[in-house]
């Protein structure tokens, strides 16, 4: 894709983001999968809830992404039933749809699909990639690093862009496409005048590398060392902590991007105010810290139906 043939000006506006980071395997005092699953279904509601804020959730498109979960949801049809189930027991909408084939860069194709097809302009995307089993052989690659798990939730407004692309979104490349990657984001980052650019939490080589060849000094802090790289959520959470350090009185457009391993890659272009609303949470994955998360967020956001929690309380 070219980069010309993006929408200058026409960044989708960022109103709320917020990170819930997961520290230890998800409930893994409850021995049903499934149960968890529900559980987790709650817990992606409390986070889409806490981004929608006073704003009816209705009034808005909502997509699922994820890199890690699909493993477990469509392995048994009851899996992603019971997310689903939880999802709506919590906050009283379900998903348009779970898109997890482009991986990490999920969210960059939600954003180009909803800008070009849906009839609403308002969209919430939740990224979410959850340990749910404990495995260690999954908490750690050999390419990538470290993982983190957790989960992201994004409220946009979206410029009306249908003839015209708001991200690029391309591959899959080779080799995981990381050289394609970088020079698109270099040209992007040359081309334009946007205040820093958020790259996926790299290996240190890698990070290196990328640094060099884009500009450090246009290019958020990498945090692998202390987050491990957390999926699609990477470029959020850098956003989240560049917002709080830099408390910016003016709009300002930034480039978020995030590189799948098979390839697929987005980098975005988004305009954030003074008014963006930022949090940053981090919880064990205790059920009793999960419950607290969730109750904390209901008693700011209204009521929901926790009897699906009750239950695996008892």
């Amino acid at each position: 894709m070219n980069v010309s043939s993006l929408c200058v000006g026409e960044a989708p506006s960022l109103h709320a983001v917020t990170h819930w980071r997961v520290e230890s395997a998800f409930a893994a005092e409850c021995e049903s999968l499934v149960e968890r699953i529900g559980l987790l279904g709650h817990f992606i509601a409390a986070c889409v809830q806490s981004v929608a804020g006073e704003e009816d959730i209705h009034e808005y498109d909502v997509i699922l992404c994820s890199t890690y979960l699909s493993q477990y949801l469509f392995v048994d049809e009851k899996n992603y039933e019971a997310l689903c189930a939880g999802i709506f027991d919590g906050c009283g909408i379900r998903p348009l749809t779970f898109l997890h084939a482009y991986e990490c860069a999920g969210w960059g194709y939600a954003l180009q699909f909803l800008a070009s097809q849906a009839a609403s302009k308002r969209a919430i995307i939740a990224i979410a990639d959850i340990d749910l089993v404990n495995f260690e052989c999954f908490r750690t690659h050999p390419l990538i690093g470290r993982s983190g798990f957790g989960i992201s939730a994004l409220r946009f407004e979206l410029p009306d862009c249908q003839s015209q692309d708001i991200a690029i979104t391309d591959g899959p490349y080779p080799e995981s496409g990381f050289r394609e990657f970088l020079h698109v984001v270099r040209d992007h980052v040359k081309q334009g005048d946007d205040t820093m650019c958020f790259l996926p939490y790299l290996r240190e080589d890698l990070s290196a590398i990328a640094r060099r060849l884009v500009g450090a000094q246009s290019v958020g802090e990498d945090r692998a060392a202390q987050y491990g790289h957390c999926f699609g959520s990477d470029a959020w959470i850098g956003l989240i902590e560049w917002l709080e350090a830099s408390n910016i009185r003016e709009a300002k457009t930034v480039t978020a991007t995030s590189l799948a391993y098979n390839g697929y890659m987005t980098v975005c272009p988004v305009s954030v105010t003074p008014e963006t609303a930022f949090e940053f949470q981090i919880v064990s994955g205790k059920i009793e810290d999960l419950h607290q998360l969730i109750a904390s967020n209901q008693s700011r956001h209204g009521a929901m139906d926790t009897s699906a929690l009750e239950r695996m309380s008892a």
